[in-house]
């Protein structure tokens, strides 16, 4: 088989390299067939790993309900699957939460009910979504005002953006605002609370590592998009509710504390000017 930038592979690109005729007088078409030849490295290396992969077949990651057969891909798309606590299960995110995009678009109409709308901006330039926020006025009709109605709990995030690794931005939803929907071009994470909260999926989505996934997955050329399968068919890391609510408080002080250090410099820098 000749080696990409080979003369020869190249005039067989065109289709006219001259094969071995059958008894019937024709060309044998599978001769002209070009297939691509790795270093004998690389050969080794994908032995190894085609071994590696049937040796396992059949199994389970064990918690996650994952067959052995989709390892590869999980692995791949999430890394960190790998180095998890053996008491988290690693899961898909619509297996924990209900994941639906909002078609509730700007516009004020006559007839509808009058609404407030979270957009795009709000989301992304917020880590919390709170009545201080100064939210658009549109209208809706009451199918869209029942299923698109934020909660307390809610997780909001960006469903396309100019970049890839700029995807799938959160913001949670921190209190209960009658009236405001999720706006157009924003993805709506509901938590079941019996089995993970609000908190821990806003910031498992503030992770740049989780969010890779996402970035992997994102289609576009100017502008890249997710599906809503993209987010249901997420994997997640999975600790028990009392561990989620303790890295969330964890992470909420340190956060905090960052931020006020952040504040007192600039109050400094400010002083000095």
């Amino acid at each position: 088989v000749p080696e990409a930038g080979d003369r020869k592979a190249d005039h067989q690109v065109g289709g006219h390299q001259k094969g071995r005729q059958d008894d019937s007088g024709l060309r044998n078409p599978a001769e002209q067939i070009l297939l691509p030849l790795p270093t004998a490295h690389a050969r080794q290396r994908l032995a190894s790993g085609v071994l590696a992969f049937g040796e396992g077949r059949g199994k389970q990651i064990e918690g996650s309900g994952y067959p052995m057969n989709r390892i590869e891909e999980t692995i791949a798309l999430a890394p960190w699957t790998e180095s998890v606590p053996r008491d988290w299960q690693v899961c898909r995110l619509d297996s924990v939460a209900d994941v639906l995009f909002s078609n509730v678009d700007k516009h004020t109409i006559e007839g509808e009910t009058p609404v407030l709308l979270c957009n795009y901006v709000d989301v992304y330039k917020n880590e919390r979504i709170t009545g201080a926020l100064d939210f658009m006025e549109a209208s809706a009709d009451p199918r869209e005002i029942e299923k698109f109605q934020i909660r307390r709990g809610d997780v909001l995030a960006t469903k396309d953006s100019e970049e890839a690794d700029d995807i799938a931005i959160p913001s949670l939803v921190a209190e209960d605002l009658p009236g405001v929907l999720c706006g157009y071009h924003l993805a709506m994470i509901r938590p079941r609370l019996s089995s993970v909260s609000g908190p821990f999926l806003a910031w498992l989505h503030a992770s740049k590592s989780f969010r890779a996934q996402y970035e992997a997955k994102a289609v576009g050329v100017t502008r890249f998009g997710l599906s809503q399968y993209a987010f249901r068919a997420a994997r997640i890391p999975l600790p028990p509710l009392p561990e989620q609510q303790r890295i969330v408080a964890y992470l909420d002080a340190s956060c905090a504390a960052i931020d006020a250090a952040v504040a007192a410099k600039r109050r400094q820098l400010e002083t000095l000017d």
